[in-house]
């Protein structure tokens, strides 16, 4: 039983190590496959990469580049937009306040004023009468109070100085003298008022047309302070109050060139006119020599000869010979 325990008992180690050696093999040969697999995912990572290139350093595609800068414009735009809505938006406000004004104009004028201000004032020195009277009822006699209340509240409603005139007959006169005196002051104050207010507008006015006269006609004004003529000639249209906008000053530029290039094309032809007198001057003392070139104490020259005629050459050559002209030739 010993003996046979000892010879099974190698078989069985054998049988371990068969199998223990078997299994390395199989382990080796599952490497053999890996390099195949571990190129695939180089291969793959290198595609990644291309597929996930980005253009300026966002967009992975060139269409979403093109987007994006195209939704890039729409925003750029934006301001452009909003500031052209607001200049839209103040140009359609000028335009109702000035129709509303033009409305007060025409209202002012149906009623005798001059102007919107005029017709403002006039109301106001009313409304202040009315309250002065208003307030001082109480100095009208107790059996007039009512009718001096109702010609007031009448004059109040309809604005009928007919009605103002029957309530004043009913105030102490002592009252009424004092009140002229009040509607007199108040209205010379609030015509005062008016006055500055003009005059501020015509300053206001004034800063604005000039800015923009010398921004608009910076080349025409450039040389005023040595071009007299033309300094002299717009101080004289500015005091005149012949440049109220834009527009005169265009018409006086294209006044004064026009009169300065019409100066300047007489001055040409003056000397043009000149130039040509004094060579019809010189051909007749030329022609004058030449023709008394035969004539006198001396034979002609070259130049003398050449201006005669076959006539004067020939009593030239009576008087002084043919060899004599001949050499002067």
């Amino acid at each position: 039983m010993t003996a046979e325990t000892e010879i099974s008992t190698p078989v069985e180690t054998v049988a371990e190590e068969t199998s223990t050696i078997v299994e390395p093999v199989e382990e080796t040969e599952t490497p053999a496959v890996e390099p195949e697999a571990t190129e695939e995912p180089a291969e793959t990572e290198t595609e990644v990469a291309e597929e996930q290139r980005v253009y300026a350093g966002k967009y992975n595609s060139v269409e979403e580049l093109e987007k994006g800068y195209t939704e890039l414009q729409k925003l750029m735009s934006k301001p452009n937009e909003y500031e052209q809505k607001y200049n839209d938006l103040l140009a359609k406000q000028a335009k109702a306040e000035q129709e509303a004004y033009e409305a007060k104009l025409r209202e002012a004028n149906n009623y005798g004023f001059k102007t919107v201000e005029d017709q403002e004032a006039h109301q106001q020195l009313q409304a202040a009468e009315l309250e002065w009277y208003a307030n001082n009822l109480n100095l009208v006699s107790p059996e007039n109070y009512e009718n001096a209340r109702a010609y007031l509240g009448e004059y109040l409603r309809t604005g009928n100085l007919a009605y103002f005139a029957e309530a004043e007959k009913l105030f102490p006169i002592d009252f009424v003298k004092q009140a002229g005196v009040r509607k007199a002051e108040l209205g010379a104050r609030l015509q005062g008022e008016i006055a500055h207010k003009r005059q501020l507008a015509r300053d206001e006015q004034d800063r604005t047309l000039a800015e923009a006269i010398k921004r608009d006609f910076a080349e025409f004004l450039g040389d005023t302070a040595t071009n007299a003529q033309k300094a002299n000639a717009l101080k004289a249209m500015c005091d005149a109050g012949a440049i109220n906008s834009v527009e005169d000053m265009q018409n006086f530029v294209q006044l004064y060139n026009g009169i300065v290039d019409s100066a300047k094309e007489l001055a040409i032809k003056e000397y043009k006119a000149n130039l040509a007198i004094e060579e019809t001057k010189q051909k007749a003392v030329i022609d004058a020599g030449a023709v008394n070139a035969g004539n006198g104490d001396n034979p002609p020259t070259y130049a003398q000869i050449q201006r005669m005629t076959q006539e004067e050459f020939n009593r030239a050559c009576e008087k002084w010979g043919t060899d004599k002209i001949i050499t002067a030739i």
